[in-house]
């Protein structure tokens, strides 16, 4: 019931000056903490308006995700992903895995965890036929080659989720 009232004053808070004011890790957290109860409406929503705010965040030609760190942006993918159908996380979804992408190119993901990458390969895995989630996922694949010496220190969960995303693309 906490939970609930703390969605019900995100939706209020978004209804009346929007989530502007809210930090990238408090987003991050806030659907980390709201996708436990996937089933709720008020969960749905909440996430609904955070995801509205992830939106709002990129200016039209520039990647204003660029400030969030690895762990917020893979908090936010994975907590979206419980919803794959609903359009507001998809198109957040997609602006973090196009982030993700552009991160590569730029400074590459050796600074991600292996739990950050398994994370983010669930997330986007739920919707294996969208364009920018399977490029984002590509680029990941290239990562966990890429540390292949390291695969041994990966933690068992970390190397199930990223076998099980990988797996929606088996090409």
């Amino acid at each position: 019931e906490a939970a609930g009232a703390m969605a019900g004053e995100v939706i209020r808070r978004d209804r009346r000056a929007g989530l502007a004011d809210f930090s990238h890790q408090d987003l991050a957290n806030m659907v980390t903490s709201f996708s436990k109860w996937p089933q709720e409406e008020w969960s749905c929503h909440a996430i609904g308006a955070i995801a509205g705010q992830v939106g709002r965040r990129v200016a039209p030609g520039e990647f204003g995700l660029s400030d969030f760190n690895h762990q917020d942006l893979a908090n936010m993918v994975n907590g979206f992903s419980k919803w794959p159908d609903e359009a507001v996380y998809r198109q957040a979804t997609i602006k973090i895995a196009r982030e993700l992408s552009r991160r590569d190119r730029e400074e590459g993901l050796a600074d991600f965890t292996p739990q950050e990458l398994a994370n983010l390969v669930n997330g986007f895995s739920k919707c294996p036929d969208d364009a920018d989630y399977h490029e984002a996922t590509v680029v990941i694949a290239r990562e966990v080659i890429r540390r292949r010496a390291q695969l041994p220190s990966f933690a068992y969960q970390n190397l199930t989720n990223l076998v099980n995303g990988f797996s929606k693309w088996p090409q």
